[in-house]
């Protein structure tokens, strides 16, 4: 609180200054995290400044794209990402150095992912503006998004839900009701895909935007695309075993109210007939 009321009065004393700039970054934390603890509070700060300027890694350029006047692409090193943090991330980056912005940007207008002041939770930013992302596309119109996850940052992998036999027992059932018009995104590198899906994987974040506010509903396990579903009106049926995404995905990362089905299991694997059942109800309450 003490640093936030001391940025205030700072910005306060140089607001009409033409060398008013924000710098702020670099994000090396998680996508989701990225998406509702950052993002969303340097927009709000924004409309203080004459100009923003935001590091962050290059495919998340789109999501600062209606606010940002220039964008750093930055890519940490280390891939032991879990909420705001990176573990392995060792040698510190001053962006400031990267570009002549030295003689205008004191240390009081360089915000971002530090030491000192990290992005801890959802409630350090409750003042924060979301953007609704993505527009309506033909090509892009699903009736059912998947987001298989297959990670194991941070030795994560038990998050992963499902096993491929499972995922190919719902596409199964997902047939038999009458839809087939059904793809997988995400990372090729961190995502499955199904046989019988169109891998839409490695899509552009722009390009992904457009899709998931197309289509009809996301469906998988809690990972960053499926918190963007929220951000892009997307309806999503999501599973963990961590009680406090339950909040999340319902309140507090669901600013536009978009439609969740919520479900609860210890082992990240819930019954395939559940959540066939909430996928199917989501779809025609939706329609």
């Amino acid at each position: 609180m003490f640093f936030k009321k001391r940025m205030q009065a700072s910005v306060q004393r140089r607001r009409f200054s033409k060398e008013n700039t924000l710098l702020a970054g670099p994000w090396i934390g998680e996508f989701g995290w990225e998406l509702f603890c950052w993002q969303g509070y340097l927009r709000s700060r924004s409309r203080e400044f004459e100009k923003v300027i935001i590091a962050s890694r290059p495919a998340m350029e789109p999501l600062y794209a209606d606010f940002c006047h220039e964008f750093i692409p930055y890519v940490p090193n280390g891939h032991g990402v879990a909420g705001y943090k990176n573990y392995e991330h060792k040698v510190w980056p001053d962006i400031a150095r990267q570009r002549p912005f030295r003689e205008y940007i004191s240390g009081k207008f360089h915000i971002g992912y530090n030491r000192d002041y990290p992005c801890r939770s959802s409630k350090a930013f409750l003042n924060q503006k979301f953007f609704k992302y993505g527009n309506n596309s033909d090509q892009l119109s699903y009736d059912i998004v998947l987001h298989i996850r297959n990670t194991d940052k941070k030795n994560s992998g038990w998050r992963n839900g499902w096993e491929p036999s499972v995922w190919q027992d719902f596409l199964k059932y997902i047939e038999q009701a009458g839809f087939n018009n059904i793809c997988c995104i995400g990372d090729v590198n961190s995502a499955g895909i199904v046989d019988g899906c169109v891998d839409k994987r490695g899509l552009p974040l722009n390009e992904l935007f457009d899709l998931l506010s197309s289509s009809r509903v996301l469906v998988g396990p809690s990972s960053g695309p499926m918190h963007l579903g929220a951000l892009c009106g997307c309806p999503h049926v999501v599973w963990s075993g961590e009680h406090p995404n339950q909040p999340k995905y319902e309140k507090f990362w669901n600013p536009f109210g978009t439609p969740v089905k919520y479900i609860h299991d210890a082992d990240w694997k819930p019954p395939v007939e559940l959540a066939v059942q909430h996928t199917l109800e989501m779809m025609r309450d939706t329609e």
